[in-house]
């Protein structure tokens, strides 16, 4: 998998922007993973964060996975 940084902004509807010449280079019909960094130096709820990214972590864990508990 390749990583690449590029320039996003967030519209007021809470949608992400991708500059133009870069959605042009992008799969189309794939799913892809971002990571969104966020500068330290705006504020934003830290609880919240740490909240979502539980939520989202747990959305993958299975019942299968229940094995690991006994280690």
């Amino acid at each position: 998998m390749n990583a690449y940084e590029v320039p996003i902004t967030i519209n007021n509807d809470g949608l992400i922007q991708i500059p133009d010449d870069i959605v042009k280079i992008l799969p189309k019909e794939k799913t892809l993973k971002a990571i969104i960094m966020i500068p330290e130096s705006i504020e934003y709820e830290i609880d919240e964060w740490k909240t979502i990214a539980v939520n989202e972590f747990l959305k993958g864990y299975g019942e299968k996975d229940s094995i690991y508990n006994k280690i």
